[in-house]
Order: structure tokens, then C-alpha cells, then sequence
């Protein structure tokens, strides 16, 4: 059993009654997603390890990077420029 402050146990159960899932079902699935990707770091002087891990890596990273669309035009210097940050007005 976890403890959890009674505000977080109330936007617990809110976020799980939206879903639709009980709150173990929820937090199941946090767990799941949060680990989801994550190695072992790789043992001293074990390169092949580091190289795999890499490889993988980068693929999920193509694979996340493809989902956005790819004909959206570059922002403007103007849009990006240090004034326009702090100074939006």
C-alpha cells in the first residue's frame, strides 16, 4: 500500500474515474509507461552493451521524431529572437 496525500488521492481517483480505470488499474499503468524504455546501465567495460543500448536509442528516438508532421515551415528568426521571448508585446 502507498500513502498519498489526500489532494493527490483525489486527483487520483478524478484522472482514473475520466479513463475509466480504477486507481490500481491507473497507477499500473504509470508504472508501466515510466519503465517502459529503461535498461540497465551496462556494466564496466562492457561497450557492446553501450553501443546496443545507443542503437536502440536513437531508433526509438526516429521512431517518436516521426510522428510529428513534416511539412511545417521552420519559425522565423523574428519569432525566436531574444526579445521576442522576454518581450512578447
Amino acid at each position: 500500500m502507498i500513502e498519498v496525500k489526500p489532494e493527490m488521492e483525489a486527483k487520483l481517483r478524478e484522472l482514473a474515474a475520466i479513463k475509466g480505470l480504477s486507481i490500481d488499474e491507473l497507477l499500473k499503468s504509470f508504472v508501466s509507461d515510466s519503465i517502459e524504455g529503461m535498461h540497465p546501465p551496462p556494466t564496466n567495460g562492457d561497450r557492446q552493451t553501450q553501443r546496443i543500448d545507443g542503437r536502440k536509442k536513437a531508433e526509438a528516438f526516429e521512431a517518436w521524431s516521426n510522428k510529428f508532421a513534416k511539412d511545417v515551415p521552420p519559425l522565423s528568426r523574428e519569432v525566436i529572437s531574444r526579445s521576442a521571448i522576454y518581450d512578447p508585446d
